[in-house]
């Protein structure tokens, strides 16, 4: 498994504190896999300094890590959809 950029983790870090109340170390970190099942693709749309890049980066470090963050549009589906739902 790859190891993530330090955007990304820096990313994770700050939502570790947001949504488990995990207060990760400085320097290099992996997430916790109950920090990786809280995760919503909508989260990290949102998320300070995730952008289109480094959120595919996190969807596929946690779909190797055995968890399957879900895209905030589901394919074949539409942006109108979405807001409906």
């Amino acid at each position: 498994m790859q190891k993530l950029s330090v955007r990304a983790q820096n990313v994770l870090k700050e939502l570790a504190v947001e949504l488990t109340a995990e207060q990760p170390p400085k320097g290099n970190w992996s997430p916790s896999r109950e920090l990786l099942l809280a995760l919503t693709a909508e989260r990290l749309a949102t998320a300070r300094n995730c952008g289109p890049h480094t959120m595919r980066e996190i969807i596929d470090w946690a779909q190797g890590c055995g968890v399957t963050i879900k895209p905030v549009i589901p394919p074949g589906g539409s942006l109108s959809q979405m807001w409906a739902s």
